[in-house]
């Protein structure tokens, strides 16, 4: 079994725990997305899209305070499935993959991910992807690995780059 797919099993397994394990109210990523959100209203931003979405934590947190299109993409089905059962429509949390997104040049406003990229052996690849999609900018809110691990990390770093 490769990395990727090992991680991904990982994952399946422990989706019902997902947010439980993941998500805790006033985390760096919490306070990145609302940086987000707050870069949303100033910009008129009119869609996004969200790499590695889990189970939708920033499509449920951002769609209650902007009535903007949204789509996230997440390669593990069972947590799909687990964001799908909190309210995600399966219109806007869907399959895909990081590393070739199938969305044409500059379809989102802006995309965005929140603690994928340590996740991704080609980050490089992933947020060229990111950049392609993006009409107006990417948001990035991540850990930086310090080790062969994924689960080992350095500080938290939260950006956003405008075209």
């Amino acid at each position: 079994m490769s990395e990727v797919e090992a991680q991904r099993a990982s994952y399946a397994r422990t989706a019902s725990q997902y947010d439980a394990m993941h998500v805790e109210e006033g985390d760096e990523h919490y306070r990145a997305l609302d940086w987000l959100s707050n870069l949303i209203t100033q910009n008129d931003i009119k869609s996004l899209l969200d790499i590695g979405s889990g189970t939708g934590r920033t499509i449920r947190y951002l769609k209650d305070r902007h009535p903007i299109r949204y789509l996230g993409i997440e390669p593990v089905e069972a947590l799909r499935v687990a964001g799908h059962a909190k309210g995600v429509p399966a219109d806007e949390l869907a399959d895909g993959n990081a590393l070739a997104l199938d969305f044409a040049d500059d379809s989102f406003d802006v995309v965005c991910e929140f603690g994928v990229l340590h996740h991704v052996k080609d980050h490089r690849r992933a947020v060229a992807e990111m950049c392609r999609v993006a009409s107006r900018g990417v948001f990035l809110s991540t850990m930086a690995s310090t080790g062969p691990s994924f689960y080992r990390h350095a500080p938290h770093l939260a950006v956003f780059a405008t075209r």
